[in-house]
Order: structure tokens, then C-alpha cells, then sequence
């Protein structure tokens, strides 16, 4: 897993000018436009091979009519940032310079939206697809200058905040695995409904979501929202009049309103579909529309329960996805191998213990104990536009290590460990060699962003710190921090995670720089399990008893 260094080529590299972005708006075709940026964004990562697929694309297809002297400015500019010992090889790997990225993509869909007029005007298609690409250069320019922020501040000071600030700056997804987003997704909806299924209390937040969304059941919304999903991990392109079943949620999916400042994409991840007329609409990103499954839910299930003052969050944050969830997803990869404690088993072995701090899941294999404590906070997407990084860490500190007296998930599982070596927990797991024990402090998130760049890293800086002093230090493995998705996805093929943690932590550290700073789940699917496939015999318990027919 090497790492590159990879030069994104924006306006300023290019073009001695500074066009404004609205006059720019005015002269691009709207749909056009709209259907191009779609397209590279559903073969994004095609775009990043060794063989100059993207300087082909953009001159040979994107830019097809535009005359000589313009498509030889950008091969000039990829040329000369390419490096002497790639010119001298035979083969050029181009996979070190780059236009096209996924975060600049979104970004100018989301600017192109904004345009007023977006009847398709009789621009000279030379010149819309021109200035569309000009467009996105600049767009590459307002990214570069939020990344200089970060390299200013950290290049030379502080490798983990340089790599995750940049992680914040950008987008990691790898299109290809777009399948495990899908099936993670499609997991989780199916357990949220067992759980909301069970208790009247949401029932009218639930009806008021279908209405909504005009749809008698949320597994009429499932079963379409699947079938749209599917289609569009290879197209971008639907006719309701072929599909006609599918049009409340098009339509439902397509209502949109625009905002032209930086918001984190949060009007592209609402309203992942464009209607273009009638009966035609274009889906702008698979991976927004996949999180409609159960992230987009839960979205609108919060939004809707604070318009009618329903006590909705608290009760999904414990209820839900500290308990049930995680139960779910840890019962579906344990199965019933090694000792396993949920937090409400645990207090219901013990009396008087409302004062003593309990794991949210306790598993035991010999002397392997694995702690964990679930989260599910957020970073705030306003922290995240405004790249203040003194918020943004303090937000970090306040949510996953300590706020002021408060013990958060990192200094929680500390003090679970202490309480196990104190022979606190011996009324429901009572052992014989203390001083043989190994434990594995494990914390699970429900926020993809912590599994981006430097995020395990810097969270064990803080658990080190908290460890150090520990006479029993030794015993003691360092954090690991995973993503709810995970176990889900892997599932069973997990099932011997203290092995499978050893060796992430000991892949670690042959590694130098970025690749030393990788999340647990991108090690697991360009490390450990690089050919995995999903056996849905893996999930039957989660399947079994869900909405999904027999």
C-alpha cells in the first residue's frame, strides 16, 4: 500500500485569469453540464488509473471541440508536473497528476444547480463544456486553498492533525466498493424497523415520514429505494415512464432547494436526484442516494420529530443505536462464540451498581476481554466549513475523551479496564488469573467521517495519555476506533477480532507517514480481505423477522 503524492491541477495552474463564477454560469448549458458531471462522478474512480484515462477523457471526450491551442495548456500543465522519472520510463504513470476528483465533482454539481435559468440554452457546445471545465478548475482552487490552511498549519509540525484535517478536506470513497455502503445501509434500515416495529411511541412520526414521501409502508419505501439503488451503481439515467413504480420516490428524492456557499454537499445528500422534465431524472451521487436507506431516515425522522415536539433523538441514541444496534450487529458477528455481556445484561446481574461505569458490550475470549463503548455523535458540519482546527479538535475532545468532569468514550473505556483488573465486574464474570488478562478497548461510531485519514491515531494520542501511568500498561492494547458498518459488512469473517486488531496495530507500525494512519475498516478492505464478497447466509438473524417477505 504505497504511498503517492499526487498534484490536483486547479485554474491558477492553468490560466493566467480569474473569471468569475456566476458570469461562468451564464455561459454552460445547464443540462448538459449537469449530465457530464453525473457521468464522471458514477465512474469517479476510474479516473485515478495509471494509464491516463482522465487526461483522455477530459481532452478526447469533454473537451472534443475545443480547438488545439486550449486542450495543449492542460496537457502542458499535466506534462510538466509530472516527474523526470516518469518522463524517462516507457510507460508514463499519469496516476500522479490529477483534474477529476469526487469532492470537486459534488461540489460543482452543487454550484451548477444554483444557476437560475436551467432551461437548456443555445450555447456553442465548444464553449459551455469549456467553461464548465473551467468551473471545476476553480472549484479545484477553492479546495486547494482550504487544504494550504491545513498544510500552513501542521506540515511541519504534526504528521496526524496534517493527514486528518486533510481527511476533513476531502472525500475518501472508493466507487468500486460501493456495495458495502449498500448492504451496510439496507442492514441497518431492517433493524431499525424490528426495533421501531416493537413500540406504538413513533408510530405517528413513522406515518407522518410515509406520508410524506407518499408511501403506504416502510418496506414499499425499501423495496423501491432498493431497486433504484441498484440501478444506479452503473447508471445515472431514468424515465419514470419505464418506471413507473418508482416515481413517488424520484419524485420525493428530486425536491430540492439550493445554496451556492459551502455546506458539506448537505443539499446534494438530502436530494441526491435531479428531475430534468417530466419523466426524466438524473441521479447525481449513488453513494448520497444508498444512504437513504437508513441515514436518510434518520435524518428526516429527527427533522420531522423536532416539528412536532417528539422526544425522538434520545430515545433512538440509547434505545436504538447504543443498545439494539449494537447488540444486532455484535450478536450477528460473535454469534454465540466466546463469553458476551450487553449492558442491559450486565445490570441485570447486579444490584445496587447504578454508580459503577459499565462497558456497552463486554466480550470474553480466555484471557482476551474486549470493552466497548459506543458513540453516536457527529462532528458538526458548521466546525467542519469553518476549518477553525482549535473547534474542531476541542469538539473531538468534548465528544470522544472528556468533557470537563464528564468522561467520554475514551476515558470511559479506560475506567472499565481499571474496574475489570479491581475485580468490579466479578459479579457477572468472575475470573480466576487476573494478571493474565489482555484487553482490547474498542470504540464504535456511527459517523463515517472518524473513519477517514489520522482519526485512530489521534484518539490513541489521547488514549496513551490516560494509559500511561497504568502499572498493567502492558496489557493493555491500543484503541481501535470502528465504524457500526463494519460488523455489519464483515460480519462473521470478524468473528476473531482480537487477532484480526493485532494485526491491523501491528501493520501500523511497519507503515510510515498516511499509510500508518489508516482506519480499521480500510485496512480490512485493502489489507485483510481484499476479494471479500458478502454471504447473506452470514446475516440471517439480522434478515430473519424483518420487513423483507419469506
Amino acid at each position: 500500500m504505497p504511498t503517492q503524492i499526487i498534484t490536483k491541477l486547479s485554474y491558477s495552474n492553468i490560466f493566467n485569469d480569474k473569471p468569475k463564477v456566476k458570469d461562468l454560469l451564464l455561459k454552460i448549458n445547464f443540462q448538459d453540464g449537469l449530465k457530464t458531471l453525473s457521468h464522471i462522478n458514477l465512474f469517479n474512480y476510474k479516473f485515478s488509473d495509471k494509464d491516463g484515462f482522465e487526461i483522455k477523457f477530459i481532452l478526447k471526450e469533454w473537451l472534443i471541440q475545443s480547438d488545439e491551442n486550449f486542450k495543449n495548456k492542460i496537457l502542458d500543465e499535466y506534462s510538466k508536473h509530472l516527474s523526470n522519472k516518469d518522463l524517462k520510463i516507457k510507460k508514463i504513470d499519469f496516476s500522479s497528476v490529477r483534474i477529476i476528483n469526487k469532492l470537486a465533482t459534488l461540489r460543482t454539481i452543487q454550484i451548477l444547480l444554483t444557476k437560475t435559468d436551467k432551461k437548456q440554452e443555445s450555447i456553442k457546445d465548444s464553449v459551455s463544456f469549456e467553461n464548465l471545465f473551467k468551473l471545476y478548475l476553480i472549484v479545484n482552487d477553492e479546495i486547494n486553498e482550504r487544504q494550504n490552511l491545513v498544510f500552513k498549519k501542521w506540515f511541519k509540525t504534526d504528521k496526524i492533525r496534517l493527514h486528518l484535517y486533510l481527511g476533513l478536506t476531502s472525500i475518501y470513497e472508493p466507487d468500486n466498493l460501493v456495495f458495502s455502503r449498500l448492504f451496510s445501509e439496507i442492514l441497518k434500515l431492517l433493524i431499525f424497523e424490528k426495533w421501531i416495529r416493537k413500540s406504538d411511541e413513533f408510530s405517528e412520526l413513522v406515518n407522518i415520514f410515509l406520508n410524506k414521501i407518499e408511501e403506504k409502508s416502510l418496506y414499499e419505501y425499501f423495496n423501491k429505494l432498493f431497486h433504484l439503488s441498484k440501478f444506479s451503481i452503473n447508471e445515472n439515467y431514468i424515465r419514470s415512464s419505464e418506471n413507473q413504480d418508482l416515481e413517488t420516490i424520484l419524485e420525493y428524492l428530486s425536491k430540492r432547494t439550493e445554496k451556492n456557499t459551502w455546506d458539506e454537499l448537505i443539499s446534494l445528500k438530502s436530494n441526491p436526484i435531479y428531475k430534468l422534465n417530466l419523466e426524466e431524472y438524473l441521479i447525481l451521487d449513488n453513494t448520497f442516494l444508498i444512504d437513504k436507506f437508513f441515514s436518510g431516515v434518520y435524518h428526516d425522522l429527527i427533522k420531522i420529530s423536532k416539528e412536532i415536539k417528539i422526544n425522538f433523538h434520545q430515545k433512538y441514541s440509547k434505545e436504538f443505536a447504543e443498545e439494539y444496534l449494537l447488540e444486532s450487529a455484535l450478536k450477528s458477528t460473535f454469534r454465540n462464540s466466546y463469553i458476551q455481556f450487553s449492558e442491559k445484561k450486565i445490570k441485570e446481574k447486579g444490584n445496587k451498581i447504578e454508580s459503577l461505569s459499565i462497558p456497552d458490550y463486554y466480550i470474553r475470549n480466555g484471557n482476551k476481554v474486549m470493552l466497548f463503548e459506543f458513540k453516536n455523535s457527529f462532528l458538526s458540519n458548521a466546525n467542519k466549513i469553518n476549518l477553525n482546527f482549535n473547534i474542531i479538535e476541542n469538539e473531538i475532545i468534548e465528544k470522544f475523551y472528556k468533557n470537563k468532569n464528564r468522561k467520554k468514550a475514551i476515558k470511559q473505556l479506560v475506567g472499565y479496564i481499571t474496574n475489570t483488573i479491581k475485580k468490579k465486574y466479578a459479579f457477572f464474570d468472575d475470573l480466576k488469573k487476573y494478571e493474565n488478562l489482555r484487553f482490547y478497548p474498542i470504540l464504535v461510531v456511527t459517523d463515517k467521517t472518524l473513519s477517514s485519514i489520522g482519526f485512530n491515531k489521534l484518539l490513541n494520542e489521547y488514549f496513551d495519555n490516560e494509559t500511561k501511568d497504568l502499572n498493567f500498561k502492558n496489557r493493555i492494547k491500543p484503541l481501535t476506533l470502528i465504524d457500526i458498518d463494519t460488523f455489519l459488512y464483515f460480519n462473521r469473517n470478524i468473528k476473531k477480532l482480537d487477532l484480526i486488531i493485532d494485526d491491523y496495530h501491528c501493520f501500523l507500525i511497519r507503515q510510515i507517514e498516511i499509510n500508518s494512519m489508516i482506519s480499521f475498516n480500510q485496512y480490512l478492505k485493502t489489507e485483510k480481505f481484499k476479494d471479500y464478497s458478502v454471504k447473506f447466509g452470514n446475516v440471517d438473524d439480522i434478515l430473519k423477522d424483518s420487513l423483507l417477505p419469506k
